[in-house]
């Protein structure tokens, strides 16, 4: 069966899970899709992984304008055949929500993760800052995920404090730079150290995103 046939084939299973109240839901907390069926993140999971890995496939998936579609693509796509310019093309494509399951599936096992993430951060797109700063994280805290090496780690660092202090009040880039710090912190005492020493300065820094970060930082460091 080609792509396109099984393309059509999940579409009608996936149909079948349709759920009116989740898409409602969503629209309420401001996820907005071409078109979504409201199916569970969990069910999409489960019916794309039978369909194995399968890249030219999840790459066609992707394309489509339909969140369960583009959800499959995550699970369905082959890390190591994503290049840096269709990592950054996904990246750039994702709702928030669609951004933490790619971020924890699928970019965290991308072999080139740490440079790509690296020129994320380094751009002035929000979203590709935000996936930086999810995969990484994400990478760090998952077995198996290639390694990362501390100087990628603190000028991503030293780029979080420079956003914050141009976007006072970005929650959603407060939350993200959070999950980085910690599992940045958790890799070991020196690096902890690091982390600490780099929420003291935030700590002066005005505005809301970096009392966030400072805050939340600080106390999830007491339990690593």
């Amino acid at each position: 069966m080609n792509d396109t046939a099984l393309m059509v084939e999940l579409l009608r299973r996936l149909k079948k899970e349709t759920n009116g109240a989740v898409v409602e839901a969503m629209e309420q907390r401001g996820i907005h899709y071409p078109l979504s069926y409201g199916v569970a993140a969990h069910t999409v999971k489960k019916v794309a992984e039978e369909y194995g890995t399968r890249h030219s496939l999840a790459m066609l998936l992707f394309d489509q304008q339909i969140r369960e579609l583009k959800l499959a693509a995550i699970y369905i796509a082959d890390p190591t055949e994503m290049t840096p310019e269709s990592a950054t093309r996904w990246a750039q494509g994702l709702t928030p929500e669609l951004a933490g399951h790619a971020a924890a599936t699928l970019f965290c096992h991308i072999p080139h993760i740490a440079t790509t993430a690296s020129t994320w951060i380094a751009s002035d797109d929000q979203q590709l800052q935000y996936m930086a700063l999810l995969a990484l994280g994400r990478t760090l805290s998952t077995k198996g995920c290639p390694p990362i090496q501390s100087e990628i780690l603190e000028k991503t660092t030293k780029r979080i404090f420079l956003l914050v202090t141009q976007r006072l009040d970005d929650m959603y880039l407060a939350q993200t730079a959070t999950f980085f710090l910690v599992r940045f912190a958790g890799r070991s005492s020196e690096d902890c150290a690091y982390v600490r020493s780099f929420i003291n300065r935030l700590c002066a820094t005005p505005g809301p995103s970096a009392a966030h970060i400072a805050e939340e930082t600080g106390w999830q460091l007491d339990y690593l």
